[in-house]
């Protein structure tokens, strides 16, 4: 489990379950939103459905030696898919597990999920609209808010990795009026081909 997780070999068993315990409690965190447009009696309808990845996390501990003899984590079984299309060719985007439970703050980390989706081209395009469903930014929230409390903490989090050090980003606003933001454009460092990181 140590080299799996790539943590110290020299931790005692009881400071693993912690860096075990803490990993778990950050990926918990990995759920998403899927928003999906059908018509129905020619009426068109956004649905919008938030997906539980993880299902259980369970830890077994030899209580007399205090080892850890097996780390299981489930998958809700809808999404199994989601990971049998990583790194084969699917439609599905990975990222390092490693790297993702670093991330601090949920703005920060669904922008983490997003912009790795890009990261062979190295932007990002999004409707204003869309990016405050997608982040599920309160509607209360006005654009000063948004800049300090969704996007500046999550670039300060999101520097710290890389393709990300160079992030930054561009509100796009209508040409007749400037105060209506209509897009936000990220922009990092593109992967070079190949690069799965």
């Amino acid at each position: 489990i140590k080299t799996m997780i790539m943590v110290k070999s020299n931790l005692t068993n009881r400071q693993l379950l912690q860096v075990l315990k803490n990993l778990l409690d950050n990926i918990s965190g990995a759920n998403f939103w899927i928003i999906r447009e059908h018509v129905e009696n020619g009426e068109v309808y956004e649905d919008h459905t938030s997906y539980m990845l993880f299902k259980q996390f369970e830890i077994r501990i030899h209580k007399p030696t205090q080892t850890i003899e097996y780390l299981d984590v489930q998958l809700n079984d809808s999404y199994q898919y989601l990971l049998n299309n990583l790194g084969m060719g699917g439609q599905y985007t990975s990222f390092n597990l490693l790297e993702f439970q670093r991330v601090r703050g949920k703005y920060a980390k669904t922008l983490y999920r997003l912009l790795k989706q890009y990261k062979s081209t190295g932007i990002l395009s999004v409707e204003w609209s869309q990016f405050r469903e997608l982040l599920d930014i309160p509607k209360d929230y006005e654009m000063r808010n948004i800049d300090q409390k969704v996007l500046t903490p999550s670039l300060k989090e999101l520097h710290k990795i890389y393709p990300f050090e160079h992030l930054s980003y561009k509100k796009e606003r209508k040409s007749h009026d400037k105060r209506k933001v209509t897009h936000i454009d990220f922009y990092f460092e593109q992967l070079p081909k190949g690069e799965n990181k």
